[in-house]
């Protein structure tokens, strides 16, 4: 997990990050200010303080934390899908049941010794704040020119407001805000902040699609597991089998999202 004296450095890593990109690519015209924006900007920043938080609770497992984040977003992709008058597609549903089921299993025998009160906690408020931005984020799905405008945005005020918040936690708490053993200490927070940075843009692109969240959720939750299954094992954690059943339902997922569309409306007719 990251070190607590090293959020602020991957909070700034991560504005760093997005304020290059963005100059690089001339993406300043496109940002702007509205009261959607404000909002999903703060269930960004909130999401991102929650995932680095997460994944450094000392003591839990960073795969059980996945499964219980990406679980949660899954089961909430089809209820905003319902509520915003979506259709589901088969393809969509049987993805979102197999990643179902692969959460399932990766949470089996860890959920009742692993997971603390702040665990809950932060688990809760990613959940919450995952709703709050997927229920803006739908109500674009038509318009792609404004999609694109909103996820820009978005994305350059949500990491101002975790670099912000980040500096004034340090600021009250009187946590080191750097490392003392050196500038070599600084390659991993930044590596962090820049990879972050690059896995909330183009996991925001996924959900800004035209395709409904009950799709667009699976493709997004299978990469993102399968990435903290590979850093457990670089890490030296153990995989329990049942989490290798759950591993093996999400490549079946991603299988499933990569065949035409045509092959499950076809079954389905």
């Amino acid at each position: 997990g990251l070190p607590q004296k090293h959020l602020l450095v991957t909070a700034l890593s991560c504005w760093l990050t997005m304020a290059l990109c963005t100059t690089v690519f001339r993406l300043w015209s496109k940002i702007v200010i509205t009261r959607e924006v404000l909002i999903c900007a703060l269930c960004s920043a909130g999401i991102i303080l929650t995932t680095i938080i997460g994944y450094g609770l000392v003591g839990v497992s960073m795969l059980l934390m996945a499964v219980l984040m990406r679980g949660g977003v899954l089961a909430e992709a089809p209820l905003l899908d319902v509520v915003r008058g979506h259709d589901i597609t088969p393809q969509a549903r049987l993805a979102l049941l197999l990643t179902l089921s692969a959460v399932l299993c990766a949470a089996w025998g860890r959920a009742t010794t692993q997971i603390t009160p702040t665990a809950g906690l932060v688990v809760g408020v990613y959940l919450a704040c995952y709703a709050v931005r997927l229920h803006l984020y739908g109500a674009f799905k038509e318009r792609p020119l404004d999609a694109r405008r909103l996820l820009v945005s978005d994305q350059a005020l949500a990491v101002t407001l975790a670099a912000v918040g980040t500096s004034l936690y340090a600021l009250l708490s009187h946590a080191p805000a750097l490392p003392g053993s050196g500038a070599w200490a600084l390659l991993v927070p930044v590596g962090v902040g820049v990879l972050s940075q690059a896995t909330g843009f183009f996991g925001s692109m996924v959900f800004a699609g035209r395709r409904e969240h009950t799709y667009c959720a699976p493709l997004n939750r299978c990469a993102s597991t399968l990435a903290v299954a590979v850093a457990s094992l670089i890490v030296g954690r153990t995989i329990s089998g049942m989490e290798w059943i759950g591993l093996c339902l999400i490549v079946g997922a991603v299988v499933i999202m990569a065949l035409p569309a045509r092959v499950f409306t076809g079954r389905a007719g």
